[in-house]
């Protein structure tokens, strides 16, 4: 009877500890709107992306909607953070510290443009035999 008590204890007693050790991580929503900074129009499908600076291989994100506004849930802690969109620049902000809920506001992104040394076109002709 009593070694049965003992293994029922140390049964519990590891049990108690391993779940103390680990910790529940808070979970928080970080929104916000991506417009154009030229027009002040919407940026329909605009990516955020968060990086953790802790753990880099920790990545996550998502996209805007139809009104380039976003609702991102994390994991409460540092975060590099990228917005952004086909055409337009990037735009950062480096060790970002997120404990609660966030709206970060209005994300103007501004276009991009790139000049072109000039255009190579090819054109080859085939030439087929038919019998």
């Amino acid at each position: 009877m009593l070694f049965q008590f003992r293994i029922l204890f140390f049964t519990l007693f590891i049990s108690f500890f391993s779940f103390a050790q680990r910790p529940e991580l808070k979970k928080i929503t970080i929104s916000g709107q991506v417009i154009d900074q030229l027009s002040s129009q919407p940026l329909e499908y605009a990516t955020i992306v968060f990086q953790s600076t802790r753990r880099p291989d920790m990545v996550t994100g998502g996209i805007t909607d139809g009104s380039g506004n976003f609702s991102i849930e994390i994991v409460a802690g540092t975060y590099d953070v990228r917005v952004e969109f086909i055409s337009f620049k990037t735009v950062e902000f480096k060790g970002r510290n997120f404990q609660q809920d966030t709206n970060l506001g209005v994300i103007s992104l501004s276009e991009e443009s790139t000049m072109l040394q000039g255009v190579e076109l090819k054109v080859e002709y085939v030439s087929m035999l038919m019998a």
